[in-house]
Parts: C-alpha cells; sequence; structure tokens
C-alpha cells in the first residue's frame, strides 16, 4: 500500500513539473507538413506557422519552384526580450515527375543522289 501511495506521489509530481512555464514553445508549430514534394514549375503556397503574436518570426530560405531541389525553410521564433525560442524546419522537394515525350518532326528532306566519281570533281 504505503508503494502504491509513492508511486502515485511520484506520477503526480512529475507531472505537475511538465507542466512547468516554458515560455509558451507549446504554442509554436509549423502548419501543414514538415516535408513536402511539388511538381516543377508549380506554384507552391507556404502555410507558414502558428505562434502567439507576441513573438517574432524571421522566416529564412525560398522555394524556387522552377529548378529541382531540395529547399529548407527556417523560422526562427524570438521573444519580446529577443531570445530564441524555438526554431522549426520544412523541406520542400522540387521534382520532376513527367516523363519525356519525343514528337517525330515530320519536316525531313530527301536528298536524292546520283553515282560520282572522285575524277568528276577534278
Amino acid at each position: 500500500m504505503k508503494r502504491n501511495i509513492f508511486l502515485l506521489s511520484s506520477l503526480v509530481l512529475l507531472a505537475l513539473c511538465s507542466c512547468g512555464n516554458n515560455n509558451g514553445k507549446e504554442d509554436i508549430h509549423l502548419n501543414g507538413k514538415v516535408e513536402n514534394t511539388i511538381e516543377v514549375n508549380t506554384v507552391y503556397h507556404e502555410l507558414g506557422i502558428t505562434c502567439p503574436d507576441k513573438y517574432t518570426v524571421v522566416i529564412d530560405g525560398c522555394v524556387i519552384s522552377t529548378r529541382l531541389g531540395r529547399y529548407d525553410m527556417t523560422y526562427s521564433v524570438y521573444s519580446e526580450d529577443g531570445e530564441l525560442l524555438k526554431e522549426l524546419h520544412r523541406f520542400v522537394n522540387v521534382v520532376d515527375t513527367t516523363a519525356p515525350v519525343f514528337t517525330p518532326n515530320n519536316s525531313i528532306s530527301e536528298y536524292k543522289v546520283g553515282k560520282y566519281q572522285l575524277t568528276d570533281y577534278n
């Protein structure tokens, strides 16, 4: 019985300690997925992050949807005092999944050549 009370009180103490003040960091999160994939030459719509209005967000990085590659968007969230609270990353892969298409050119000209000998060019 004493052991159960000790275990229960330990769990309650742990729960109280984990609910302490963490400067609102739990209110900061990405909107949407961390990893996104878009087709080349399409428009990328950034969903941003959610955080309290009192914080300042600095975004570093951009997605160039006309160039294949992996792009890293970094969101740095600062408190009113200028302290870095949290840094979040979103990765955007620009890919080309469209198979190339061969279109024959029908403007091929035919040239008829007769028999010529080397002596004809002297």
